[in-house]
């Protein structure tokens, strides 16, 4: 008889609908969209990555904060405001992304794609939303998934 091993759960979002998550298991950090398609496959971030992406929320925090004031001030324009790379494999990037929407500032963990010889990478469909999160609840996550696999 096999067992399953246990899968550790974060929750993104307060909003119980989203099912946005992360998972941990076989010591990988699995991102799940808030979307719900079965068909779409997570973001994959190892221990190094997750710990990059804290460091950069940290960071997105501080900046999300000065567009937010400049969105009061009624001074903003939509689109990107700050971008981190977490991780490259290959042809891929995946991101940590702060943008400026309709007078909102948004956290997104995206993957990127190079094409064509093109030195700028593309962003695929979609990606994980992450203005809800809790840095410190997510240290915390992180650190106690980590610790049990050691």
């Amino acid at each position: 008889m096999v067992s399953k091993k246990e899968v550790a759960v974060f929750s993104l979002s307060e909003i119980e609908d989203y099912n946005a998550r992360i998972e941990f298991r076989r010591n990988t950090f699995y991102f799940y969209s808030h979307r719900n398609n079965p068909d779409e496959k997570p973001i994959i971030l190892k221990p190094a990555g997750i710990r990059e992406l804290i460091n950069q929320l940290k960071i997105g925090k501080v900046v999300a904060e000065k567009e937010e004031a400049e969105i009061e001030s009624g001074k903003n324009q939509d689109g990107e405001i700050y971008n981190a790379l977490l991780n490259h494999v290959k042809h891929w990037d995946i991101r940590y992304v702060v943008n400026s929407y309709q007078k909102e500032v948004y956290h997104w963990l995206k993957l990127f794609a190079y094409y064509d010889n093109d030195p700028n990478p593309k962003p695929c469909k979609g990606g994980v939303i992450l203005h809800d999160i809790d840095i410190e609840n997510l240290q915390k996550f992180v650190d106690d998934c980590l610790k049990k696999k050691k």
